[in-house]
């Protein structure tokens, strides 16, 4: 397997975190007091009404509804701005989203790399992840494979096979639970390898993601 060539994420402010995302391809940090986590998550039950008895994963951004998608995009911008400027510069956000993980034996999600969004030859992705509650085993933790961002294609869409493929279920074994608490975030390189776990609790988890 050939590595890729990761470029520098100079986005991020502290050189600290801005070495670990470059080399295991995330970090973690506190980021959102518990009022702004709160105020997201009654938004979203306020703009929300899914229903699903086997579970799953459901994503605000897939919303054939415009004026909807972009409704919770500017929320949520509105709601996260000032704590962004406390760890990034020179960035500029294309989506924010609202992700649903209902409970059921659908609700896991395999693994798998995002979508290409840029030139990766020039630049390197990032995303926040940013739980509205507390991570637990229960409702479906976030799986990672560190430094797995180093091998990627430059091509990655849902219509496109992953050319590692064939070693998914290899390196899945690998993959480390990440227990995140309420208001803290993990800013991540999109090439890094992740699935996630079914949700066995009794409500629906909600996690806000910034591209």
């Amino acid at each position: 397997m050939m590595k890729t060539k990761v470029m520098k994420n100079d986005i991020i402010k502290d050189l600290v975190y801005q070495t670990e995302l470059q080399d295991k391809g995330y970090f973690i940090s506190e980021f959102i007091p518990y009022s702004i986590a709160d105020s997201l998550l009654n938004f979203y039950h306020t703009e929300h009404q899914l229903s699903s008895t086997q579970g799953g994963n459901f994503w605000s951004i897939y919303s054939q509804d415009t004026l909807y998608k972009t409704k919770v995009h500017l929320f949520i911008e509105q709601q996260l701005y000032q704590y962004k400027e406390r760890f990034l510069k020179n960035y500029k956000t294309l989506i924010n989203a609202f992700v649903a993980k209902t409970p059921g034996i659908k609700s896991s999600f395999a693994l798998h790399q995002d979508t290409t969004a840029m030139d990766e030859t020039r630049f390197s992705p990032l995303s926040i992840w940013i739980p509205l509650e507390d991570i637990t085993l229960e409702n479906g933790p976030l799986f990672i494979i560190d430094h797995t961002h180093k091998y990627s294609s430059l091509y990655r869409s849902v219509s496109i096979p992953s050319p590692f493929i064939s070693i998914s279920s290899i390196v899945q074994q690998y993959g480390t639970p990440l227990f995140l608490k309420k208001g803290q975030a993990l800013f991540f390189d999109n090439r890094l390898w992740h699935f996630s776990k079914q949700n066995q609790s009794d409500h629906t988890r909600v996690v806000v993601v910034s591209g």
